[in-house]
């Protein structure tokens, strides 16, 4: 029986890891009237959207963002987002990965994607690379508030178990994530590649290879 194969997005199917945190600092120094936030995102206790605005307000405000405040700022990043490719910015999928999503679908693969990222932004980056058919499968920060959360919430969605999936992330949260819930993981570009992990990919080029990895055949 093939694996089942969860993907992040931002660094891992889109190109809008670095795009995408300067985008969110911007408009979060903007709602906190902030000259500037720590952008090292491995200093948050959760990698997600929601959970870095919870730290920025504790941390300023003493105290957690309301609904209304968190709705608002998902709504301002994301119009953001959509203002700086207007402007002509492009979002690109990582090397690939389209066409590898599309290997995995003509295989029956069951694909899911937890991201830590809120739902609106996820859709609208989905979209802006041609994957906008994964939006419904997609598991977000929105959701839930930890990257452990939103990964066993879209293991569960897919109706199936830790043991018989794989997650494909870029950051170092990914990894934790993984090894906390032990999930298999292949690591994807240039942020983890020197970690001497298992199993990692710089792109998803060399397809052959990573269904080798994932023991996909039919």
């Amino acid at each position: 029986m093939n694996p089942s194969i969860i993907f992040d997005i931002d660094g891992t199917l889109t190109d809008t890891h670095e795009f995408d945190g300067e985008i969110f600092a911007e408009t979060l120094c903007d709602h906190l009237d902030l000259k500037e936030i720590d952008t090292d995102w491995n200093h948050y206790p959760h990698v997600t959207d929601t959970g870095i605005v919870q730290k920025i307000y504790l941390d300023h405000k003493g105290r957690l963002p309301d609904q209304e405040e968190l709705l608002a700022i998902e709504s301002d990043f994301t119009s953001r987002l959509k203002k700086r490719v207007q402007q002509g910015f492009t979002i690109d999928p990582i090397r690939g990965a389209k066409e590898f999503l599309s290997i995995l679908e003509s295989k029956e693969v069951d694909v899911g994607i937890a991201t830590g990222a809120w739902r609106s932004s996820a859709k609208f980056k989905l979209q802006q690379v041609g994957l906008e058919r994964f939006v419904d499968r997609a598991v977000t920060s929105s959701e839930e508030l930890s990257r452990q959360s939103i990964l066993s919430r879209a293991i569960e969605r897919l109706g199936t178990t830790v043991d018989q999936c794989w997650y494909f992330g870029d950051g170092r949260w990914d990894l934790m994530c993984t090894k906390e819930l032990k999930v298999r993981f292949i690591a994807v570009g240039p942020k983890l590649k020197d970690l001497g992990l298992p199993y990692w990919i710089a792109d998803y080029s060399d397809q052959r290879e990573i269904l080798s990895i994932l023991k996909i055949t039919k």
